[in-house]
């Protein structure tokens, strides 16, 4: 039986109840030479990269009937994940689970980023989000989602959430390996304010994740941008033709 029963595609939730778990991954703990050596080997090529502590998801759930999603966590690094990932997510059982915020701007508008050289996902167009980091998580292992949702916006963008309105439920997008939970928030700007008061931020930042924002306002718009499959179907789903 699979340990993650989470269908592909675009799914509504209500609730997620994500808590992580003690334990290794074991697919983890049987490739660590192969892990070390690609390591070295991508430090070197980008020292940009560092090797903090991540999540991935050993087991979910989504509830047809109650449209809850749930599931268990356990902390790996960074290293290990970024193996798992180039060398062709070589373990079916587990998923990168992640958050990202939806942003919306008063004129109907998707906002996303694309991220700058140096990063994991370079040149790729994707709505604000990251890692699951220990940041994230409560003193009793739930997963705070929109508390890491936030953080995120803050440090990619530097908009202010507290003048977001959020929207009830989660969106959440599945493609094979990857798991976004997504929450929408509402802002009182338009796109083009939007975009001009985070290019302000990016430019004063000394190390920007993100080279641009970028504003979705069609389904068509997202084949205009290089971005992973999720934040596809997350765009296609939300916007109008």
């Amino acid at each position: 039986m699979p340990s993650i029963k989470i269908p592909d595609g675009i799914l509504r939730s209500t609730a997620c109840m994500i808590s992580r778990v003690s334990g290794n991954w074991p697919w983890e703990e049987h490739n660590r030479d192969a892990i070390a050596a690609h390591w070295h080997r991508r430090a070197i090529e980008t020292p940009a990269f560092f090797n903090g502590r991540v999540h991935i998801m050993v087991s979910g759930t989504y509830n047809q009937t109650t449209t809850n999603l749930s599931g268990h966590i356990v902390e790996t690094d960074f290293a290990s994940s970024l193996y798992w990932r180039e060398s062709g997510y070589q373990d079916r059982d587990v998923v990168d689970c992640f958050c990202a915020a939806l942003l919306t701007s008063s004129d109907g508008a998707l906002i996303y980023g694309r991220q700058s050289k140096g990063n994991v996902n370079q040149g790729l167009t994707y709505p604000p989000s990251g890692f699951i980091d220990r940041r994230d998580i409560r003193a009793d292992d739930i997963l705070d989602i929109e508390s890491g949702i936030l953080r995120e916006l803050t440090e990619e963008t530097g908009l202010n959430h507290s003048a977001l309105s959020r929207e009830p439920g989660y969106v959440i997008s599945r493609s094979g390996p990857l798991l976004c939970i997504g929450v929408l928030y509402r802002a009182e700007q338009s796109a083009a304010e939007l975009i001009r008061d985070i290019h302000a931020t990016l430019t004063n930042q000394s190390n920007p994740e993100l080279e641009a924002a970028v504003a979705l306002h069609q389904k068509s718009d997202a084949a205009l941008h290089p971005m992973p499959l999720y934040a596809r179907q997350l765009a296609e789903a939300l916007l109008p033709e």
